[in-house]
This record gives structure tokens, C-alpha cells and sequence, in this order.
């Protein structure tokens, strides 16, 4: 069976927004857990990708932008860009279930109005 294999599973048999909102409203405070221990890759090719495009353009994004994270859960994705990326502007996190994995987000990485 695999790593985290039954709860992986739950996941995958999500089929609409609202039993997803509601599992993750019930999960969410393991939710960084599992998905780290899972090797969990969309945060840091979130990085990636923005480190591409500035090298394509062959121009750095202004790091003092406003940002806006969608669906920002715990927080891994607004980690990235602070910690990693170095943006210093204003990174507003829009999560639409609010659990105690969100809560720790708010104080660390967002800026809520």
C-alpha cells in the first residue's frame, strides 16, 4: 500500500467542489503533512515556472508586486513566493474553507484586509 495510500485514495474519489470543500474543511490539518510526506511538487514548480518566464523575458518580475493566491490552503504556494522567490509586496491568500491548517497561514505568510 502506499505512503498515505488511504487517505490519497479519499482524495482521489472526490468528485464535486462541495465534497471537496467539506473533506479538506475536515482534513486540513494534516493536509501540509501528507502531501510533504508525499513529495508534493506544485509549490516549488509554481517557482520554477515564474523563474522560467523571467528568463525567457529576460526580466525579473518586480518583486514589491501585489500577489494574489488563490485556493492558498496552508500556505506552501505563499512560502515560495515569499521565502524562495522573494517577493516583498503585498501576497493576499484567498482560501475558501477556513480550518487550523489555514489559520497558521494567515500569520505567516499572507496579508489579510
Amino acid at each position: 500500500r502506499r505512503v498515505h495510500g488511504e487517505w490519497l485514495d479519499d482524495v482521489l474519489n472526490i468528485s464535486n467542489l462541495d465534497e471537496d470543500l467539506k473533506y479538506y474543511e475536515k482534513t486540513g490539518h494534516v493536509y501540509e503533512e501528507k502531501i510533504k510526506a508525499m513529495r508534493y511538487q506544485a509549490p516549488k514548480d509554481l517557482a520554477d515556472i515564474i523563474q522560467m518566464f523571467e528568463q525567457h523575458l529576460d526580466e525579473k518580475i518586480d518583486r514589491n508586486c501585489k500577489v494574489l493566491d488563490v485556493a492558498s490552503g496552508t500556505g506552501l504556494g505563499g512560502e515560495i513566493i515569499r521565502h524562495e522567490l522573494k517577493f516583498t509586496g503585498i501576497v493576499d491568500g484567498l482560501e475558501p474553507v477556513k480550518n487550523e491548517g489555514t489559520i497558521y497561514c494567515q500569520e505567516t505568510v499572507y496579508h489579510y484586509t
